[in-house]
């Protein structure tokens, strides 16, 4: 089991910083030529097979990961495994050699190039009853995943429209899907059809009894009447009201921590149930460092220069412009002082000299337990910007207080769950970008300094 966990954390790793060469050490794939030995083959299947489930660090449930994905600074949905995590997570290179592996050992669904054809010429041609009945198949259902890319024609190409779009009289833009497509060309039919077929249905709410457990003395703490739409972080908020403790109280089910956006439906043994039981602590030790690294977000990936919508810049065509990862460190001091950085490097727009811009804060105040969290008031800070990657402080500040919550999902990882700021009387203030749902994660003690310094 541990190497399964070792070999699990090596690979969330590697998919996070999309890095294709650690992506094929940690899944055993070998050389160009090479043939996996049986044993090797079994692990890949294993890894493959992996899914996100409402809890985790649970060494009891050899089918799900065992690592918190929102730790790696990646987004998920339930059920996903790791393929389909570095497909929403746009780490290109991981994807399609995790595809290409899943292919080999026939975990993936075939793809039908004629399957494809038809459906982009029912879109073209309006017809959303023919939609419908193409998509009922598993690899017409793969066909709603691809895009418009520059290329096509490409077998090895696995994300993108085998097909030339253009060919079917359809408009397009790159990064287009096939509901894109629809919506694009005015063909209101095809967008429904695929419209409900790719929305999924919400859950029906349902009354739900929850009783939370002492995790110390197996005593019970209280009853909550909710619903299965609630999610951890509601459940937290009412009992926080029922039973006042200082701290951040954590929630478990089965020994396994859960997250603060887990709905309580996702947690029932039989669905219909109409009574949960978990168990929660409460944690009072937070002092100390804790660190964050969220990905670009998707809207914020540029078009590729010089392709259609794009332009060139610096001379060098076919470049794509992307934001860097944006770091976050906040300090919690056993005095109740708080120290909170974000640094936001520049975009490289590929010119010769260093790139210059980004957004940098230092922040200063105070931190408090408050409801079932961690509140942090950051009132003073500093504020600036990198000149040709050098860290240069601004010579006046735009920024108001803000606030940010969090809870505890463990008691090495808080998540960001509220962010809210003063805007300023004049006009418009910046602030850091936080996306909530963010896992900061404590830092052993020596082994960070300060995340921003200026000159």
């Amino acid at each position: 089991m541990m190497r399964r966990i070792k070999r699990e954390a090596a690979l969330l790793q590697a998919v996070s910083s999309d890095n294709a060469a650690e992506v094929s050490l940690a899944m055993g794939i070998p050389e160009a030529g090479g043939t996996a030995s049986e044993d090797v083959a079994k692990e890949q299947q294993e890894l493959l097979a992996l899914k996100v489930k409402p809890t985790f660090n649970d060494p009891k449930d050899a089918s799900a990961f065992f690592h918190s994905i929102a730790s790696y600074g990646m987004e998920f949905g339930l059920n996903e495994n790791i393929t389909q995590l570095a497909r929403r997570n746009d780490k290109t290179q991981a994807f399609q050699l995790l595809l290409t592996l899943e292919k080999q050992l026939g975990l993936a669904p075939p793809r039908d190039l004629d399957l494809e054809a038809a459906l982009l010429a029912a879109v073209a041609k309006n017809q959303g009853e023919e939609i419908k009945k193409l998509l009922q198949s598993e690899a017409g259902q793969a066909v709603l995943q691809l895009q418009v890319k520059e290329t096509f024609n490409d077998p090895a190409e696995l994300t993108a429209f085998y097909h030339s779009v253009a060919t079917f009289g359809l408009k397009f833009q790159l990064g287009d899907s096939l509901y894109d497509l629809a919506v694009r060309n005015e063909r209101p039919a095809a967008a429904q059809s695929l419209a409900s077929t790719t929305e999924t249905p919400a859950a029906v709410e349902a009354p739900l009894e929850v009783l939370v457990m002492n995790t110390l003395n197996g005593q019970e703490l209280c009853r909550v009447s909710a619903s299965n739409t609630w999610t951890i972080l509601q459940l937290a908020q009412d009992v926080a009201s029922k039973v006042p403790t200082p701290g951040c109280r954590v929630f478990l089910l089965g020994g396994a921590a859960l997250t603060t956006g887990t709905a309580l439906g996702d947690l029932l043994e039989k669905e219909g149930a109409s009574s949960l039981e978990l168990s929660s602590l409460v944690r009072s030790n937070v002092e100390g460092i804790y660190s964050a690294k969220v990905q670009p977000d998707d809207e914020m990936d540029g078009p590729l220069l010089g392709g259609p919508g794009g332009r060139l810049a610096g001379g060098l065509a076919g470049r794509r412009l992307r934001r860097r990862p944006r770091d976050m460190q906040l300090e919690l001091k056993m005095d109740g002082n708080a120290i909170f950085e974000f640094s936001e490097r520049p975009i490289d727009r590929g010119h010769c000299a260093p790139p210059s811009g980004g957004y940098l804060l230092s922040g200063t105040g105070m931190w408090s337990f408050e409801g079932p969290g961690v509140k942090v008031r950051i009132t003073d800070a500093q504020t600036g910007h990198f000149m040709r990657c050098i860290p240069s402080l601004d010579r006046t500040s735009d920024m108001t207080p803000f606030s940010l919550t969090f809870s505890m999902v463990k008691e090495d990882q808080m998540d960001l769950v509220e962010f809210a700021d003063e805007k300023a009387a004049d006009g418009f203030s910046r602030r850091p970008r936080c996306p909530l749902g963010t896992a900061f994660l404590k830092q052993p003690e020596g082994e960070r300094g300060r995340l921003v310094n200026f000159r």
